[in-house]
């Protein structure tokens, strides 16, 4: 006898909202980046511009437009974090020890990460 129940889609799985990334500014080679993608992969995140540092090198004007789309600015440093509000937080806070702009950085709403740590990237893009 043939079952008259119908297969069940899974359509929670469309339900289930996907952190939106605005920015994943990346090196190639870099294991913090390539970390960084896992994470966003594992919490399915949308990113909507990756940018790599070699092919799209940051300017000091993009990096200031940056600042002034966000509110709020998280430093990684290690294990630590620092968070400042936008306002207070200077092109030199998004530098690394070359002078150059540091990767990773994502910006999520009106967030910005720089730099790599695990729990802060989880909490944004809830994975």
């Amino acid at each position: 006898m043939g079952s008259s129940m119908a297969r069940i889609e899974p359509a929670w799985e469309s339900r289930i909202p996907m952190a939106k990334v605005d920015l994943f500014y990346m090196r190639p080679g870099c294991v913090s980046c390539q970390k960084t993608s896992a994470l966003l992969e594992a919490g399915k995140a949308v990113v909507a511009q990756q940018r790599q540092s070699k092919k799209e090198p940051m300017s000091d004007a993009d990096a200031q437009a940056l600042l002034q789309s966000v509110s709020k600015v998280i430093i990684a440093r290690g294990k630590s974090t620092e968070t400042l509000k936008a306002a207070d937080a200077t092109l030199d806070h998004l530098r690394g020890p070359t002078g150059n702009f540091r990767a990773p950085m994502l910006k999520v709403g009106k967030t910005l990460l720089v730099g790599f740590h695990a729990d802060t990237i989880k909490t944004l893009v809830g994975g």
